[in-house]
C-alpha cells in the first residue's frame, strides 16, 4: 500500500484501525528490510515501516511531543 490508497483503505475500513488502537490490540506489522549503498563503500540497513504503521507513529508524535516541550 502506498500513501494514495490509504483514504480508500481507511472507507473500505471505518473504525478498524481505531478500534484496535483503543483496545490495546494493534500490533505493528514486521519492517520491510533494504540495504543502501553508502558513500565510502559497503551498506547500510534501513528499516522502512508499512504506510499505516507511519501514520501510527505519526499521529502519536503530533499528540505527544507538546507534551514534552512543556516546563
Amino acid at each position: 500500500m502506498n500513501i494514495d490508497d490509504v483514504a480508500e483503505w481507511l472507507r473500505a475500513h471505518p473504525g478498524e484501525l481505531r478500534q484496535s488502537l483503543l483496545q490495546g490490540s494493534y500490533q505493528p506489522q514486521d519492517v520491510r528490510g533494504k540495504s543502501i549503498p553508502k558513500p565510502n563503500g559497503g551498506e547500510r540497513n534501513l528499516g522502512i515501516p508499512t504506510v499505516i504503521d507511519r501514520i501510527v507513529q505519526q499521529a502519536f508524535v503530533q499528540v505527544l511531543t507538546p507534551y514534552s516541550t512543556r516546563r
